[in-house]
């Protein structure tokens, strides 16, 4: 099944990719002065959490993000940070700032 998807482009240099497996592992802190959204495309089923320093679990406990599926995430405050974990397997979230 397709689904329409809307994006926004922006002016560059606002992603990254957060390579996950069955360890959680972190994204960067997103914004710093201000709370903003982000979308996300896992390129595997994966769960995501947070925070400061966020450390997801796989146990279902923290957001299931289907794999490869565009989400929109947010807000999320300044200094925080989005952390993902697989339940098997090894994978990528590409995280790409709102302008």
């Amino acid at each position: 099944m397709n689904f329409e998807i809307t994006l926004v482009p922006n002016e560059g240099a606002k992603s990254e990719i957060v390579v996950t497996s069955t360890t959680s592992a972190q994204s960067s802190a997103l914004y710093t002065s201000q709370a903003g959204y982000v979308n996300v495309l896992s390129t595997v089923d994966c769960f995501m959490r947070m925070g400061e320093n966020p450390t997801a679990l796989n146990t279902g406990a923290d957001q299931f993000i289907p794999g490869g599926n565009l989400v929109r995430v947010g807000p999320i405050p300044p200094n925080f940070k989005l952390a993902f974990i697989n339940a098997t397997g090894a994978g990528q979230a590409y995280i790409t700032k709102e302008s």
